[in-house]
């Protein structure tokens, strides 16, 4: 979502929920975050991108900050403290291809496997 962090509330909340959560990229993997969450983590972690006047909306302090991050080496260990700290619970994002590894998406039925042939088991 591009809703702006400019205005009065910080946060404009789309229609759909999503438009509530985001990625950000950390230096070893991607975390979960909630996006009204996203000027504390900037001004916590990389406050110089606040400062930055051409970053206007969630999307570009998204991006932005994730470049920054992954340059300073921040970890998703380090964000999920701060997370924590601020009372949520840390959720990883799982890659594409370990998807279907997961521990939720195999209890909940989102993965059938069968025999491919020659190309094994899919």
């Amino acid at each position: 979502s591009s809703h702006t962090f400019m205005d009065e509330q910080h946060v404009r909340p789309g229609e759909n929920v999503a438009d509530s959560f985001t990625l950000l990229c950390a230096a070893d993997a991607s975390v979960v975050v909630l996006v009204s969450l996203l000027p504390e983590l900037a001004e916590a972690f990389a406050p110089e991108v606040l400062r930055n006047t051409t970053v206007a909306s969630h999307i570009q302090l998204r991006t932005r900050l994730g470049e920054v991050l992954r340059r300073k080496g921040t970890t998703s260990a380090e964000l999920y403290k701060f997370l924590e700290a601020h009372g949520l619970p840390p959720i990883p994002a799982v890659p594409g291809d370990e998807v279907h590894l997961d521990a939720q998406v195999r209890h909940s039925g989102s993965v059938w496997e069968r025999d491919g042939g020659h190309v094994g088991p899919v």
